[in-house]
């Protein structure tokens, strides 16, 4: 101890002969910079306590900070700093220290008054958050100096690989509360764009199942947390343990935010159809994230260099897009404005943040915040070109159905004729079939073999039925469905659609009720084709659904008051499955049963009541 008391004492005197920074009573501080009164020594590998570098302090090569922001660059070695702070005032001061970035995991001040009295203060994210001194996500210090007093300060820093910057800013606290409000502004600005970015687009994609709007929301995401985990909010908050996770947020989502921002601008540009090149070169590039991120996850040894290489990655994918940009002007492709803009402020604000680093231009509020405003600015841009995106696809989505409605009206006229032709086609063989088996049925000289004929006339007209069917619905959906007026007999019509049905409930073992009205006129006007096309249709309908049971069919007539015309009243009824309430309404719409399976149960195609509608509105029925 006493040793100890000797060194610092020593130190002090040592540090009183070279510069200090003085407080009077006509320069109170607000915020000032002590980088002018202070050096710095590496001590290499080598984590010593304040002792042994007092001891040792002569062996160190120390040397004066450059500047505001001084940058030692990507290290794992440990560094002293010293400086002297003196109050010329008759009052107690009070000052807020604020140094290195607040991911920096050691940083430990010790302050030695004119009494050897040592006070040590820690920070660094490689400890539990409320194990700081000051429990804030940057690294400050708490300094009060007595009336006359001077404070000598030893300031050691570590680092597992990132870079270590030195501002060394001593506030009021009211300059410090200044730059609090300040803090606020600016953070709650740049990462409520990332939220509401994130989320508008990850909805959008939800919507449009679009993946470049997937890999935008995830890159936002990602460089969100990057920024979190850099200001500290993600120690603070998240992580406030520390440990493997809290040391390696910023690479991971460094990592991870530079894949989905190349997925992302592949998909944008359309890498793949313009250039096979690039296309390749983002792949590689894509090879050597994933073993970044690995090797980050997995290789302890690796953290060490996982922090330049993340720069380097970063570096390198703007020269991708970047590159990917002029390649396709030069083709005459055209690449949206804002997402030039947008990639253009991203990488102007990361290269004033690497200048800051290199202590090339002055360390201040705005460069040192850089990256948020060039991420925040191009997140609005690159936004914005998703807008421009949005109505590019939507575009091509109403060109994409404009030619499919064009292709299926072509399809639709292409099957119209088709089906016309083969109507025709079967008509022909059919008639051809029922002229036989009529034929057939008159020469036969035994019962069986004229039943036999007339099966297959009757089973003929039944495929006759449904190839008129096929024909008029054809023509239905060309508008071109008449009515032909001649004079015919019903009841001989009706006598054939009657021995037709009746062979056909005979099959099913059915009884068939054929109920017509004797007011029935003998000739009459009309369309005798499609009057027996629309009571065949619903006739055998009722055949085909009824298993067992009955099937009705009741003809009355209604006449007017001057004879000249009829009302023909035809009620079809029968003991089958019967149609719920709510597919009345359906039943008569092209191609549809009651149940799906019913195509397969009872055959048929699903034309035949659409067609009765048809026929009845044009009756007038």
């Amino acid at each position: 101890m006493i040793r100890l008391c000797f060194t610092i004492l020593l130190s002090v005197f040592i540090s009183q002969a070279s510069a200090q920074f003085i407080v009077q009573s006509d320069n109170q501080v607000e915020k000032q910079s002590l980088h002018e009164f202070a050096t710095i020594a590496d001590v290499g590998l080598v984590e010593l306590s304040l002792e042994d570098f007092l001891a040792r302090k002569n062996e160190f090569q120390f040397s004066k900070l450059t500047g505001a922001n001084t940058n030692v660059g990507f290290t794992k070695n440990y560094y002293w700093l010293d400086f002297a702070i003196k109050n010329e005032t008759d009052q107690k001061q009070y000052y807020i220290l604020e140094t290195a970035r607040p991911i920096t995991d050691l940083v430990d001040l010790y302050l030695v008054d004119g009494n050897g009295k040592i006070s040590i203060q820690k920070s660094g994210d490689n400890m539990p958050f409320d194990n700081r001194s000051v429990e804030h996500r940057k690294s400050i210090f708490e300094v009060e100096i007595e009336p006359g007093e001077t404070l000598q300060a030893y300031l050691h820093l570590g680092s597992d690989g990132e870079v270590i910057n030195l501002p060394l800013i001593l506030y009021s606290n009211l300059g410090f509360l200044k730059t609090t409000y300040l803090d606020q502004l600016v953070f709650g600005f740049f990462y409520g764009i990332l939220a509401l970015a994130a989320i508008t687009y990850l909805f959008f994609f939800f919507a449009l199942r679009e993946k470049s709007f997937l890999y935008y929301s995830l890159y936002v995401i990602s460089i969100g947390l990057m920024q979190f985990a850099l200001d500290g909010y993600f120690y603070q908050y998240l992580t406030p343990d520390g440990g493997w996770l809290s040391l390696r947020a910023v690479i991971l989502f460094a990592g991870i935010s530079t894949f989905f921002l190349g997925r992302y601008s592949q998909l944008f540009l359309n890498i793949k159809q313009h250039s096979p090149f690039f296309q390749k070169t983002y792949y590689g590039f894509f090879v050597f994230v994933g073993l970044a991120i690995f090797g980050t996850l997995f290789i302890p040894a690796f953290l060490e260099f996982s922090y330049p290489v993340a720069n380097a990655l970063g570096l390198i994918l703007l020269g991708i897009i970047i590159g990917a940009i002029v390649n396709l002007r030069l083709k005459k492709v055209k690449v949206d404005g804002f997402f030039i803009t947008g990639i253009a402020f991203l990488v102007l604000g990361f290269v004033i943040f690497i200048l800051n680093n290199f202590s090339v231009i002055e360390n201040s509020f705005w460069t040192e915040n850089s990256p948020k405003f060039g991420t925040g600015l191009e997140i609005i841009f690159l936004s914005l070109s998703m807008g421009n995106r949005i109505r590019q696809l939507r575009s091509e989505k109403e060109e994409m159905q404009a030619l499919a409605l064009q292709k299926a009206e072509e399809m639709n006229e292409h099957k119209s004729y088709f089906l016309s032709n083969m109507s025709h086609e079967l008509r022909t063989p059919l008639n051809a079939i029922m002229s036989m088996a009529a034929e057939l049925s008159r020469e036969a000289k035994d019962d069986e073999t004229r039943r036999n004929a007339d099966v297959i006339k009757y089973a003929s007209i039944g495929l006759l039925s449904s190839v008129n069917d096929i024909l008029d619905f054809s023509q239905i959906e060309k508008g071109q469905l008449n009515l032909d007026i001649i004079q015919f007999e019903p009841r001989k019509m009706l006598k054939v659609i009657e021995k037709n049905a009746q062979q056909q409930a005979k099959e099913k073992g059915l009884e068939l009720i054929f109920t017509i009205d004797d007011e029935l006129p003998n000739e009459l006007l009309g369309d005798p084709l499609r009057l027996a096309q629309i009571i065949n249709n619903v006739l055998n309908n009722a055949i085909k659904f009824t298993l067992e049971g009955f099937v009705h069919f009741d003809l009355q007539v209604r006449k007017n008051a001057g004879g000249t015309k009829a009302t023909v009243e035809i009620n079809i009824s029968d003991s089958g499955v019967g149609i719920p309430e709510s597919k009345i309404e359906t039943i008569f719409n092209l191609f549809t049963q009651e149940r799906i399976d019913d195509k397969r149960k009872f055959g048929g195609v699903g034309l035949g009541l659409s067609i009765v509608k048809s026929l009845v509105d044009l009756h007038n029925g």
